[in-house]
């Protein structure tokens, strides 16, 4: 996304992608037939949000967005109750009051969009994402899923002179006296005048290596101090809609929050009458075994004919160098760091209140109106 930003802009752009893929943990690789994302679900939070505001407005991409509704939750009677926003926000003043039904109702929600439960997420954070949800309306989905909007955002790259090039994974970055940066990766040296960096911060520290002190103590310190987010994430096929909404929180099952069901937007990302859910679950103490088994527990009790209807088709822990977040709700950097013409990007970078994709889109507006400004201090 800032490449394709600078790109538009005139920058000469180079992608140094560690992977042998783009995208990282947004985009998907078809299994039986199904688009199977690495991490972001063919969801984006909010229609008039960030990811919105870039892909459609600033880069006008060939991107369809499809309306996909509100939210659910599941009350304790299974019932699934449409989720607008003064709902939820009488959900967040009743937690805050200590009830312990919309707490759970709450945490649920927390732990599908954050991974993690309200009691773990600084109150003003809580607030600023409860602020989102009212400003910025409900969920999209991408037709096509998460890739095509990677594909599109890599075409405008490339149709910009831009390059890309993958299993290019950078070894160290170090800042020139004369200005800008030398980029070593396994075999080659970059010279760049701008770095914008989409690994963890804590990897940019390393990166950096005796030039990391350049970023300040209070930057050394969050480092040894931020908590990535794990997380599960299970994939179904089934034959029938299952979900009463795209989006439908489970605050009364065992260790699921809520399922994804990006097909009731997009009937065509699973083919004709199969339908893709994703559940969503935050990684606690004891096996990832034991909580794998118990989230399948979840999916028996949520869909009765589970057995008969139903195919689990990848399970998926995002953990350790691939985290949910590298940086807990709260605890995020700076898009803006104290090196001149070095820049960070993605979800150890979101802003106060911005979730997910939102959050990573946000970083990287930030970034790229810092360059525009020339203000890299």
């Amino acid at each position: 996304m800032s490449g394709a930003l600078l790109g538009q802009k005139g920058f000469r752009v180079n992608i140094l992608e560690r992977m042998n893929f783009i995208g990282g943990r947004f985009t998907s690789f078809e299994k039986d037939g199904v688009p199977i994302p690495t991490g972001a679900v063919h969801m984006i939070p909010h229609r008039k949000g960030p990811m919105k505001q870039i892909l459609v407005d600033k880069l006008n991409l060939p991107i369809e967005l499809i309306d996909a509704g509100r939210p659910a939750i599941v009350n304790e009677k299974g019932e699934g109750i449409e989720l607008g926003g003064l709902d939820a926000a009488k959900l967040f003043l009743k937690s805050l009051m200590g009830f312990s039904s919309a707490k759970r109702a709450m945490d649920s929600i927390y732990e599908f969009s954050i991974g993690l439960k309200g009691s773990r997420i600084p109150l003003l954070d809580r607030f600023a994402f409860m602020r989102r949800i009212g400003s910025y309306s409900h969920h999209v989905t991408p037709k096509g899923g998460v890739k095509s909007v990677i594909d599109a955002l890599a075409s405008s790259i490339r149709e910009s002179g831009g390059r890309i090039r993958i299993n290019h994974n950078v070894i160290s970055v170090k800042p020139i006296d004369e200005g800008g940066f030398e980029v070593t990766t396994e075999g080659e040296n970059y010279r760049s005048d701008i770095v914008i960096a989409n690994c963890s911060p804590a990897v940019l520290f390393r990166l950096l290596g005796g030039e990391a002190r350049l970023l300040g103590s209070s930057f050394e310190r969050k480092v040894t101090e931020c908590e990535p987010v794990p997380g599960i994430k299970i994939a179904v096929v089934c034959n029938h809609r299952v979900c009463p909404s795209s989006i439908t929180f489970t605050p009364f099952l065992q260790v699921i929050s809520g399922f994804s069901e990006p097909t009731i937007a997009d009937p065509e990302l699973a083919g004709e009458g199969r339908h893709l859910i994703m559940s969503h679950q935050e990684v606690g103490p004891g096996s990832l075994y034991d909580q794998i088994e118990r989230a399948m527990e979840d999916f028996r009790e949520f869909i009765p004919n589970f057995q008969d209807s139903c195919k689990v088709v990848s399970t998926h822990v995002y953990r350790d160098v691939y985290p949910v977040n590298h940086a807990s709700q709260g605890q995020d950097f700076r898009p803006i760091t104290r090196i001149q013409g070095l820049y960070l990007v993605g979800d150890g970078v979101k802003p106060r209140g911005y979730i997910m994709t939102e959050g990573v889109a946000k970083s990287a507006e930030i970034a790229v109106k810092a360059i525009f400004g020339g203000n890299g201090s």
